[in-house]
């Protein structure tokens, strides 16, 4: 069994419950500062996201870093770093979509032929693949952050495993760097899951940027802990 940092479980947990006060803020506030503002990091609870961004990518690049003693080909590698990823968030996922698209069928009152057409719609959802632009029936709107993280993990694994020390220290910071302002320069804020950004959704770019950043703080932890020794 893999050992699991009780420190990061621990932050993992405090973010998770800010993230649910986020959405149960907007749920019963609208997304509004609530009784003069005592209570306003249920606004600002989405802050949770970008740990769990940070946290995956410094993960990625530590798992990227280490020797294999039988490497496989880049290819059939980064194949098996996904599918640990997915296999891990398999039953959890299961679960929750098939309890989510039974209770959306209910309160919508879809009946019929409309049940079996809806669950054709709905499989991008259930295949990560909500966030890349072919969703047609959102059924648990809030794991985006999954999708995106999933498919950006794609690309960086394979970079982060063959150019390492290249890509931790001027790639990831740079890409970063430049898509982390153009957020900010374009719209602002990096917040917003809905905006279709031309390509892609701008909370792809946001989990890529992120990514990143979490690449390259394993390289001045890592930089750190040598200097340590």
């Amino acid at each position: 069994m893999s050992k699991r940092n009780g420190k990061i479980e621990l932050l993992r947990f405090v973010f998770c419950i800010c993230i649910v006060l986020f959405h149960v803020n907007i749920a019963l506030y609208n997304g509004n500062f609530v009784f003069n503002d005592i209570f306003s990091f249920f606004k600002r609870g989405n802050i949770g996201v970008e740990f769990f961004y940070l946290v995956s990518g410094y993960l990625l690049a530590k798992s990227a870093f280490k020797e294999k003693p039988n490497p496989l080909p880049l290819g059939s590698e980064t194949i098996s770093f996904m599918k640990r990823k997915l296999l891990a968030l398999f039953s959890p996922h299961t679960v929750s979509f098939i309890l989510t698209f039974v209770s959306v069928i209910i309160l919508k009152g879809i009946h019929g032929f409309d049940i079996v057409s809806s669950f054709i719609k709905a499989l991008p959802d259930y295949l990560f693949l909500n966030k890349i632009g072919i969703s047609r029936f959102a059924v648990n709107r809030v794991e985006w952050y999954i999708c995106c993280m999933l498919i950006c993990m794609l690309f960086i694994y394979p970079l982060c495993r063959k150019y390492k020390k290249t890509f931790t220290n001027i790639v990831a910071p740079l890409i970063a760097i430049f898509i982390l302002g153009y957020l900010f320069h374009k719209y602002e804020s990096i917040e917003n899951v809905k905006i279709w950004d031309g390509l892609v959704y701008k909370c792809m770019l946001r989990a890529a940027a992120e990514l990143c950043l979490g690449v390259t703080a394993y390289s001045i932890t890592d930089r750190l802990c040598r200097l340590n020794v």
